[in-house]
């Protein structure tokens, strides 16, 4: 049987590559999914394909000048994954961070995607190279290797996946049977909880509610990283708040010379620490 065919378009070739392996899980047993560059495109008409995806609203205007077969196009929106959204919100308010990608439309999506999670307590600044912009101390970005050497503080977020809207967008415009709409997107739907879900949870629970405990309290996670702790929990201990997240409790408590600590601390007050381990 004939597969049919999904075209991805967009202008970078590593997002192409990301996102045509996304699609692929989700539609590669019936349909031929093949990322191309927009710049190497003349006409939509030399397409065949059931489908058009592509990345960005300024392609999708652009695509449509080119279509005269009325292929359905349709815009992708994606997510981001909330594993390292507390390392985010731990940043101090005010600070100008760099929102880094390959390409600064790319950056420009991942910092309204941020503003849309209610991240608002930091200045996002998208960049990229050649973008003509200095990039600042810290960098958020969905691959450490976009950042240039020399930042002091870089918080990797992971690849975007597509969000569920989209896919749902996908099968109706390919007619696809309503009970494979309800297999499949329960099956992404629980895929992307996975990366979200604890971390969510998390943040609406602990967020302002330790920091006004005179107790230091730090959580981690089954890799024994630390995703929150209150900031007496790094006073205590003499850490850099900002950098204490994501770091491996043990490693902290070493560093820290935790028995040191307790013999010069406890003339002034009974110092109090409690590690909490979180189950996914």
């Amino acid at each position: 049987m004939k597969k049919g065919k999904i075209y991805l378009i967009s202008i970078d070739k590593i997002l192409n590559n990301v996102l045509e392996e996304q699609l692929n899980e989700i539609f590669g047993i019936e349909y031929e999914v093949k990322g191309i560059l927009y710049e190497t495109l003349e006409t939509i008409d030399s397409l065949d394909c059931d489908v058009i995806v592509s990345t960005c609203n300024i392609l999708v205007n652009g695509i449509h000048r080119k279509n005269s077969k009325n292929i359905p196009i349709i815009f992708t929106k994606r997510t981001i994954q909330l594993d390292n959204l507390l390392e985010i919100l731990s940043i101090e308010s005010g600070s100008d961070v760099s929102v880094v990608s390959n390409v600064i439309e790319e950056a420009e999506v991942t910092v309204e995607l941020l503003k849309e999670m209610g991240i608002s307590h930091i200045n996002l600044i998208p960049y990229a190279p050649d973008c003509g912009l200095t990039i600042k101390k810290t960098a958020i970005t969905m691959g450490e290797d976009l950042v240039p050497e020399g930042i002091e503080n870089i918080i990797c977020m992971g690849e975007k996946y597509i969000d569920i809207s989209t896919i749902v967008e996908i099968f109706i415009s390919l007619k696809m049977p309503i009970e494979k709409i309800d297999v499949i997107t329960r099956n992404y739907t629980r895929k992307i909880a996975r990366y979200s879900n604890y971390s969510r949870n998390l943040n609406k629970t602990l967020q302002g509610m330790f920091e006004v405990l005179n107790e230091g309290f730090a959580f981690v996670n089954s890799e024994d990283k630390i995703v929150f702790c209150n900031k007496c929990f790094s006073k205590l201990l003499n850490w850099n708040h900002n950098k204490i997240i994501i770091k491996n409790y043990k490693t902290v408590l070493k560093e820290a010379n935790i028995i040191n600590l307790l013999v010069q601390k406890k003339e002034q007050h009974i110092m109090k620490l409690l590690i909490i381990k979180i189950k996914k």
